[in-house]
């Protein structure tokens, strides 16, 4: 089969993920694009697709579909579509997140001496 389509780059980003936590069984996403915050909540409900509202306050106005990809790195990109309960309109959307490492206690407080325990 043959297809038509388009190209995206990662120079024109539109959202800034505020939150993202990511599991086996479902996917939380809180993010700010144009001025509004929306929410993401999704769970798998099979082997490679998470479904679930997308979300600003507290009105779940679109229903999410999405699919994982895991780099090497760690890194993921969130694939998928939205559609508005509303109007019926579909779009597809991209996210790209990248892992977070959180230093360990004793290491950060290796990093910060003034937090260390005085002896004497």
């Amino acid at each position: 089969m043959r297809y038509d389509g388009a190209v995206f780059d990662f120079l024109d980003e539109t959202g800034t993920i505020k939150e993202a936590i990511v599991t086996s069984e479902r996917i939380i996403v809180h993010y700010s694009q144009d001025g509004t915050d929306w929410h993401i909540g999704a769970f798998r409900t099979d082997g490679l697709v998470y479904r679930g509202d997308l979300a600003s306050g507290h009105n779940p106005e679109c229903t999410v579909e999405l699919a994982v990809y895991k780099s090497e790195s760690g890194s993921l990109l969130l694939f998928g579509r939205w559609a508005s309960r509303r109007t019926g309109d579909t779009q597809h959307f991209l996210l790209r997140l990248f892992p977070i490492h959180e230093a360990t206690a004793e290491s950060k407080a290796s990093k910060n001496p003034s937090k260390k325990k005085s002896k004497g």
